[in-house]
Formats: structure tokens, sequence, C-alpha cells
């Protein structure tokens, strides 16, 4: 226990002493088709927002099975944990129940015992830095980050007196709320940015610059009327499709290992080399994967849905590289036509769901070179091609600006709440003196 972080004078225990610890390593047996419209809720991580539950999210179970397991049963004033994965440390307070709720998998449930703490102390208690320090120091697994019980349970734990910690808690709950409201404001406006940047790109490119010229239906639901001197057709009659390497470790028949790109790797309109794996190719393979100044890169599936169709262009990031199979190289099969128009092309279409249409959210979905040449977009002549892509790199680049200061006032606020936190909960602010000011945006 590090004394510096808190006064010396507060009482110290351990977790399993103050809190009722009670996790669950998951439903024995529980299959979708138990799922109910109505009956009681079962919580997981999934279902917390904003450090609450969104109990709108949440699945439901019948009676019978909700019964058989008193020991996760929700109570207002209890506080989850989500104990391993990638949200490891993430939080949400129960302030209130709907109805009858359990406990689902990887969450673990803090409950005073014997009026041992504040319930509210708890929970901020658990947001600050030195305990989310505590618990990813002492995550144990080498892919899936986790903290047992026993870990948490044995967490020395220093309080103050019980009255103390009321008004910590009410304090922190005013301050918060202030501060989560501003970055309500910035996350409301960022969403507004988003909708406005999708309006600019489609209309740029399915309307083109000129709202004086003559238009025609281009028969396509997704680009409806485009400029009357617009051609419409499909990609691969422009563009040359390539579906990448396929890796095979088991094979080792090439020059040496060379870089080469997947789906990590792109982003949507950039390329991120920090992380490029190396895999063995032949002299033919190096002749047909290499890649080439323009040459746009678009993924063909995988476990996120999200990611089918994401696109970058190759600026020759690297002086030499390739890709795999989970990624379509697009060549214009003329040097006149502009990858960078396309690639907006595609993202217009991307973000009104054209390319998982109809698809299971649950399985793995492939954008298949046969479906990615039939893809119909639409072509304005190269010069306007050039002069739009111009257009939206200049606009973007305005948008890009502005959310990029939205989203740095929200982080500053974030950070805000986070140190604010910490140091009431360790005693380092004193709130019986003159409240601090809330952070500016």
């Amino acid at each position: 226990m590090n004394d510096d972080v808190f006064p010396r004078a507060w009482g110290v225990t351990r977790m399993k002493y103050a809190s009722s610890l009670k996790g669950r390593l998951g439903w024995q047996g529980l299959s979708a088709d138990e799922y109910r419209e109505e009956g009681p809720y079962v919580v997981s991580s999934a279902h917390f927002r904003d450090e609450r539950i969104a109990w709108e999210l949440c699945p439901r179970v019948s009676t019978e099975r909700y019964l058989l397991d008193s020991n996760i049963h929700l109570q207002p004033g209890d506080l989850l944990l989500m104990k391993d994965g990638a949200a490891l440390g993430k939080l949400a307070f129960v302030e209130d129940l709907p109805g009858p709720a359990c406990l689902n998998s990887h969450l673990l449930l803090f409950r005073p015992k014997q009026g041992a703490y504040w319930p509210k102390y708890l929970y901020y208690y658990c947001a600050t830095k030195y305990f989310q320090e505590y618990i990813t120091v002492r995550g144990t697994g080498a892919t899936f980050l986790g903290v047992s019980q026993e870990t948490i349970g044995n967490h020395p734990l220093r309080l103050p007196a019980i009255d103390v910690q009321q008004r910590v808690a009410d304090f922190l709950d005013t301050k918060t709320a202030a501060i989560d409201a501003l970055i309500e404001k910035q996350e409301r406006l960022l969403a507004l940015l988003a909708e406005k940047r999708q309006v600019v790109i489609t209309q740029a490119v399915t309307k083109g610059l000129d709202p004086s010229v003559p238009m025609k239906d281009s028969g396509v639901d997704w680009i409806g009327r485009v400029p009357e001197h617009w051609d419409v057709a499909p990609l691969g009659a422009r563009y040359d499709v390539q579906l990448g390497k396929m890796l095979d470790a088991t094979r080792d028949d090439g020059d040496g290992e060379f870089p080469y790109l997947r789906n990590a790797n792109i982003q949507w309109g950039k390329i991120d080399i920090d992380d490029i794996k190396r895999m063995s190719l032949s002299a033919r393979d190096r002749e047909k994967y290499r890649l080439v100044d323009g040459d746009l890169l678009v993924c063909e599936g995988g476990a996120n849905i999200n990611v089918v169709a994401k696109s970058a262009i190759w600026r020759g990031e690297l002086a030499e590289c390739y890709y795999q199979k989970a990624l379509h190289r697009l060549r214009p099969r003329r040097a006149s036509e502009s990858p960078a128009f396309l690639l907006q092309s595609l993202w217009a279409a991307w973000a009104q769901g054209v390319f998982i249409a109809g698809a299971n959210p649950n399985t793995v979905f492939h954008l298949t070179a046969v479906k990615l040449r039939a893809h119909r977009v639409p072509f304005p002549p190269a010069a306007e091609q050039l002069t739009i892509g111009a257009h939206l790199k200049a606009a973007l680049a305005r948008l890009d600006g502005v959310v990029a200061r939205l989203r740095e006032r929200a982080d500053r606020l974030r950070e805000y709440r986070q140190t604010l936190i910490t140091a009431a909960v360790t005693g380092k602010l004193d709130i019986s003196a003159r409240e601090p000011e809330a952070a500016r945006a």
C-alpha cells in the first residue's frame, strides 16, 4: 500500500472485508432461444453507457431462469466492474432498477458489508487512476488480460469516515454532472459534423459541384439522379480488381520475407504502417502483388462488419510492399481515372450501408471480387473527377480541423474529470473549501 496516496489517518482494510464481491463465470447452458420479450434483465459490460446501465439494451430471460441463482441478483447501490478483456476496469453504478435484474459473464459485483462504505463513494474510488492502475498492473493473460476476484478482494482500501465519504460522493455527483454535460455537448457537435461530412461527400460524388447542370436517373438507389453527362458503370469496367496473396505458413518457397498490408493497416483514407507484418514471396508473387503509387486498397471482409469496403490509397509509404488476401487492390485501367474520387465514392456507398445490405452482423461477411466489380459507380469526366477531388480535400480538411479541436476539448474534459475524482477520493482536495470551477471546454 502506498501511504503517500491517502491521508495516514484514514482507516485501512481490504476490499473483501468491506465489500461483498460476487462474480459469475456465465450462465451455464443459456441459449439464444431462452431470451424473452419480457422478464428480468441480464446485464453485461456491453450494456454500460457513461458508467450507467442502458437497460433498453439488456436482453431478458424468464423468471424461472432468473431465480436459479440469487447470488447474482442486482440491487440499487451495487457497483459493477468488468474484470477482463478489452474493457477491463469499465464501471457501472446501479442507481435504480427498472425491474428484477441479474449479472452475466465477466462482471464483478461490489456490495457494502454492514455499511462499511457509502456505495457511490466506492464507485468514485474505483474510477480513480490509483485503482484502475492497480487492476491493470495485476492483470494476467497473454492475449486476454484479466484480473481475478481474489486479487481485487486483496486490494488495500483506505476509507475516511462514512460522513466524509458521503460528502465527497455528493460533491463529485455535482461536479461530474456538469463536466459530463459539457462532454455531451462536444459529442453532439461531433455527431452533427459527421452527418455534414456524409452530406458533403455524397453530394459531390453523386451530384457534382454545379447545381445548374441537367440531371438524369442513374438507375441505382444509393446514387439517385446524376449529371446528364456522367457515366454510371460497374466498377470493374474502369478498374482492375485483384485479391491479395493468401498466407500459407506451411510453405516457404519464396525469395525472402517482404512487408505486406492487411485489414488492420487500412483506415478510411489512411494506411497505417506502424505495425507491418512480413511474409515469404516468390519472384512471381512479387511481380503480381507489388503495390504501386495510386493503388486503391479495399477491405474484403472481417469479423467486424464495419470493416467491409474500408479503403485507402497507397502512396508509396514504403519502397517495397505487398498485400494479403484480405484486401482487394483496385488499379485504374486508364491513367486519367482518379482513385481519390473513387475512394470518396466508395465511402459514400459504405456510409449508406450499400456493401453490407442484408448481411448478418453475427457472421463474417465478405465483399467478393465479383461483388466489387459489379458495384455501380458514378464516373464524371476525368477532369471533373480531379476538380471534385480537390474540392473535397479542402472541404474535408476544414471539417477535420473542427473535429480535431472538439475531440481535444472532450479529451481534456475527460482528463479533468478523472483528475478531479482522484483528488477528491484520495483526500488531496478539500471539499469543505471553495469548490473549484469546472474546466472550460
